[in-house]
């Protein structure tokens, strides 16, 4: 399983779940209109900082939320969830330092959808 944010691998601080398939939004095209979104944790890494805009240090204000960001989760090749990226925050633990976003997928595309 590979986590891209902006082609960059971030590597993934826990398990991720997808979202699952809901039947019953078949019945409403209004149902469509909220789309799908996946939280994970990614780990910190030199590469992952740079591109969060050094947000786990307190003394510098990230900008990372004010311009578009897209994801993917990927898996043996295949984009399983993409869309926008936010970064929701940090944290430090035990473990290490951790940046938890959220990607946001399909809300956009609920009129092409219903068009079909």
């Amino acid at each position: 399983m590979v986590f891209k944010i902006d082609g960059i691998v971030c590597p993934l601080a826990d398990d991720v779940q997808l979202p699952m398939y809901n039947a019953k939004r078949l019945r409403s095209v209004e149902s469509w209109r909220e789309g799908d979104t996946l939280r994970v944790r990614i780990s910190s890494t030199t590469e992952v900082d740079r591109l969060f805009g050094f947000a786990l240090d307190l003394h510098r204000a990230s900008d990372f939320n004010d311009s578009y960001h897209h994801a993917e989760l990927i898996v043996d090749g295949v984009v399983l969830f993409d869309g926008r990226v936010i970064l929701l925050g940090t944290e430090n633990t035990a473990k290490g330092e951790n940046y938890e976003v959220e990607v946001r997928s399909g809300g956009d595309k609920w009129a092409e959808r219903a068009a079909r």
